[in-house]
């Protein structure tokens, strides 16, 4: 008859055998596996960083760009008021002396 020494043996070594022979390998199996599927995951988000270290250069670049056309439009505005002005002030002169002269008749 079997003592309770001899089933506690028993039951541990088909335990161990269980573990070693079935899930330890499936357990390695599948840390091998997700460690592949974690490598290209990586490669993949790297060439995406990549990808937008690229554009955001890019949209820095635009950026800049942009910034430097407004300044630029605000100084051509700036030009254009001053010659308005001249300009306004050119008639204003021109008028007193046709005024002054009686060519406006």
């Amino acid at each position: 008859m079997l003592t309770q020494k001899d089933v506690k043996d028993i039951v541990i070594n088909a335990l161990g055998d269980f573990f070693e022979n079935v899930l330890a390998p499936y357990l390695d199996r599948e840390h091998k596996e997700n460690q592949k599927e974690h490598e290209e995951i990586r490669a993949i988000l790297k060439s995406h960083d990549k990808r937008f270290d690229t554009q955001d250069k890019d949209l820095d670049s635009i950026q800049r760009k942009l910034e430097k056309n407004e300044d630029d439009h605000e100084e051509i505005f700036d030009k254009l008021e001053d010659i308005n002005q001249k300009v306004n002030g050119h008639e204003k002169r021109i008028k007193k002396l046709e005024v002054s002269s009686g060519l406006n008749n």
